[in-house]
């Protein structure tokens, strides 16, 4: 682990390594957040008197029960563990106490409710903000009560796990001389918060920001979609033949060429491969509904067989055939007319493919996130995994589900018909 551990003991220190630790923490898709492993070593009073601790009290508050003695903050390649008790009592830097209470400076560790709430208590700080909670998190993936080194060894280090630190006594945080091994333990309880968060949330944090990227493109289509409740078009019949590509004019004048001119070739019919698909497995044919977008745009929905899909495009034909094309999709039948497919009444579980691929390959867990569209009705989920990000949509979230997990695995080439 390249991460280096900087002890700071001055305010001078301190302000000669913080530019550092800021470019380190910086959020690189918000570059005016930025995002550190946080925790801080006290003591209590008490323990002070009874076991005649000789280090120094450093507070502006001198009836607090714990007292601050050492804060880390750490990053993927920086920690900086700043021993407080070599400050001149009563005074924090101005930039220490802005990590500590802005917002902005997204802090995360186990248990750091209590780290801020001593901290704001020592130092008559007020509210401190920014603080996340990685143990709370963990619920979330039905890891109860777990502590920081455990949490580390399951998520972040499972091949390599740290060993699990035991309370032989208390230590004196308040000593004006910390030894080498304390430092690099208190840095790297701090990292492995730090990394712990990085595990948990930065897969989902892309997935937001690519849906962020994509806003203007989902909102169109989620218009289009909701616009089929109201407008409701007469669908042109299924049988109806094929526009016939007519051939460029003939110029009246001849001129040599040595260039062979071949015809573009014809775009996918998925309309018809949809009704092939329905005669061969005697099933009903699909049913389409059309709606136009006041900017111009056609969405059409297609329903076969209890499924709904949908298809945006600049005309109803173009519309139709993606429509078409996902709903051959959930069928797994989308290559060419005699391709086959699942039988009717089989139904793929891509979720559970998509999971298997995960397990061989060996590039961790797919992701999904679920929101509705605004009509209500239909669902969309989007499938995070190996960097990239596919959408799907169904009545119901499995169905999304099973629609993402689908397109994620013929965007790897890894879904066999």
């Amino acid at each position: 682990m390249a991460r280096r551990t900087i002890y700071v003991n001055s305010r001078e220190s301190f302000d000669a390594h913080f530019p550092l630790l800021r470019e380190s923490a910086r959020f690189e898709s918000t570059p005016n957040c930025f995002l550190v492993g946080f925790d801080t070593e006290y003591v209590e009073l008490q323990t002070l008197v009874a076991k005649g601790f000789k280090g120094r009290v450093h507070t502006v508050n001198p009836r607090v029960p714990k007292v601050v003695c050492v804060i880390q903050l750490a990053t993927a390649d920086i920690a900086l563990v700043i021993h407080l008790t070599h400050f001149p009592v009563n005074e924090l830097p101005p930039k220490l106490a802005d990590v500590i209470t802005s917002p902005a400076w997204i802090k995360v560790g186990v248990g750091i409710g209590l780290d801020l709430s001593y901290l704001s208590t020592n130092y008559t700080l007020g509210h401190c903000s920014g603080g996340i909670d990685v143990n709370s998190l963990a619920l979330l993936a039905n890891m109860k009560n777990a502590s920081l080194t455990s949490l580390y060894n399951r998520l972040v280090a499972p091949d390599n796990p740290t060993a699990e630190k035991k309370q032989k006594s208390v230590y004196d945080w308040s000593q004006l001389a910390l030894p080498p091994a304390k430092i690099e333990y208190a840095a790297f309880d701090a990292y492995m918060g730090f990394a712990i968060f990085q595990v948990l949330v930065k897969p989902m944090l892309a997935v937001i920001m690519q849906r962020q990227q994509q806003t203007s493109s989902s909102l169109k289509r989620a218009h289009s979609i909701d616009l089929l409740q109201d407008v409701v078009e007469d669908e042109v019949k299924n049988d109806s033949p094929p526009l016939i590509d007519l051939p460029p004019p003939q110029s009246t004048t001849t001129t040599p060429s040595t260039t062979l001119h071949m015809p573009a070739p014809r775009p996918a019919n998925y309309v018809g491969r949809l009704n092939e698909y329905t005669q061969r497995h005697r099933l009903a044919p699909p049913t389409y509904r059309f709606a136009t977008h006041f900017t111009g745009e056609h969405a059409c929905q297609c329903m076969l067989n209890a499924r709904v899909t949908n298809g945006v495009g600049q005309t109803k034909k173009q519309a139709k055939q993606q429509a078409s094309e996902a709903m051959l999709h959930l069928f797994g039948s989308t290559s060419s007319p005699s391709s086959g497919g699942p039988p009717p009444g089989v139904v793929v579980d891509y979720v559970q493919r998509l999971a298997q691929h995960a397990t061989v390959q060996r590039q961790g867990t797919p992701m999904y996130a679920q929101s509705t569209l605004s009509n209500g009705v239909m669902t969309e989920v989007v499938c995070g995994y190996f960097g990239r990000h596919c959408f799907g949509t169904g009545k119901t979230a499995a169905l999304a589900k099973q629609d993402a997990a689908r397109n994620m695995l013929t965007t790897l080439g890894d879904l066999v018909k």
